[in-house]
């Protein structure tokens, strides 16, 4: 902390009280989360279209719409895709190579077969 060699007005106290405060509060929120698989992912996701973001970071932490996530979450039955009867787990890797899908870009397939699913 820094050494004051004349006494500090109210204003002056308070403001860096509060820069104090908000420095601890950034610590304890970043330091739980650091160590977390997904933390890295989640640092470089694209700058492009929101969509294609909101794709990546779903798929990045793993809180997507698909099947497997949805069968781990107890929300559906079975993981296995409803889209293409493959017998497959639907998870990101089934996309790629789901013949249900028509969409090229990968971003796009994790929506259609979103929009297919209801």
């Amino acid at each position: 902390m820094q050494k004051v060699s004349r006494p500090l007005s109210f204003h002056s106290t308070k403001n860096l009280i509060k820069r104090l405060i908000k420095a601890c509060a950034q610590e304890d929120l970043y330091n739980p989360i650091s160590h977390k698989s997904w933390w890295n992912a989640v640092l470089y996701l694209c700058n492009g279209p929101r969509r294609r973001a909101v794709t990546e970071s779903r798929l990045a932490t793993g809180q997507d719409c698909l099947r497997n996530h949805l069968y781990r979450i107890k929300v559906v039955p079975s993981p296995i895709c409803t889209l293409y009867s493959s017998g497959e787990i639907m998870s990101s890797a089934h996309l790629v190579h789901c013949p249900a899908l028509h969409k090229t870009f990968f971003a796009e397939r994790y929506w259609e077969a979103r929009d297919m699913r209801n």
